[in-house]
């Protein structure tokens, strides 16, 4: 908790000649980029040109196949879930 107040301090330090209210995030990374995630399907989040665009769309991509990841195990653990009544060797 400490870090977080202090990377949070640094941050209002940094952009002093802007209002910055820090606040605490709750929730894992993968939810908290859902919002954002769904303006970028349909077209509301704008990318300004720039030479950290290549690695700004690396990291994105790794996010987008990270949920994808996660989406197939949520799906295999529910069919397996279904089919937990069945003997062993159909699963």
């Amino acid at each position: 908790m400490r870090r977080r107040q202090s990377q949070a301090h640094h941050l209002v330090h940094v952009l002093g000649s802007f209002t910055v209210t820090p606040t605490c995030e709750s929730g894992d990374k993968l939810t908290r980029f859902g919002p954002f995630s769904s303006q970028c399907r349909v077209g509301h989040v704008k990318i300004r040109r720039g030479a950290w665009n290549e690695e700004l769309f690396r990291v994105l991509d790794a996010v987008i196949q990270w949920k994808s990841v996660i989406s197939w195990f949520r799906r295999a653990l529910a069919a397996m879930a279904r089919r937990a009544d069945r003997p062993a060797h159909s699963i």
